[in-house]
């Protein structure tokens, strides 16, 4: 069943009952075709939720995570796990080729969350240095605030910079993982349009 409804699976059912020509016989290939489509669009459905839900756990997962390594691992087991759910969807293996293809994507979207969370890291550091020290500069220039809550305001910029930083890189990789995911799609269906 592929983690389809039971409503699903049974709509499913009849649509390739009718399709192998046990329950109907169409009067044309339109009436066929149809049928064709609407049993693609329920398989895209399934695969968009499994899309959808795979893109969180990896945008979550890796803004969460502190550490690179794990990040890395995140996004090749998540990856991983998408792309089998999606091939059992259409009940399909790829070919070489397209298989190909997607092994290529995948290390590239590993590479680029390995990558990114250092470059966010540095990029961060040099920020909440620089905020810690304006802030610090700006809140103490108000009279009405004593040093010591400037002190702790400005404190805290290197922290919310790194967490702002684990939200981006959290959100690159949800999108990378969204491309693969529809990339996966366009080499599992057999009719794309």
């Amino acid at each position: 069943s592929a983690g389809f409804k039971k409503t699903r699976v049974d709509e499913l059912a009849g649509i390739i009952e009718r399709l192998n020509g046990k329950g109907a016989h169409y009067s044309d290939e339109l009436g066929w075709l149809d049928d064709f489509n609407r049993f693609q669009t329920i398989q895209r459905e399934r695969a968009n939720e499994i899309i959808g839900r795979y893109c969180k756990l990896i945008g979550l997962k890796t803004a969460a995570c502190p550490w690179r390594v794990v990040d890395v691992i995140c996004v090749f087991m998540n990856s991983t796990l998408m792309v089998a759910e999606l091939a059992k969807i259409y009940n399909r293996r790829v070919d070489r080729q397209s298989a190909f293809r997607l092994v290529v994507r995948w290390f590239v979207n590993i590479y680029i969350s390995g990558e990114l969370e250092q470059i966010t890291e540095s990029a961060v550091g040099e920020i909440g240095e620089h905020l810690q020290g304006s802030v610090k500069e700006s809140f103490s220039e108000l009279g009405w605030l004593d040093g010591d809550w400037a002190g702790t305001v400005a404190q805290s910029m290197p922290f919310l910079t790194k967490f702002a930083g684990k939200v981006v890189e959290g959100g690159v990789n949800a999108y990378l993982a969204f491309r693969m995911g529809r990339k996966s799609i366009a080499a599992f269906e057999p009719l794309v349009y």
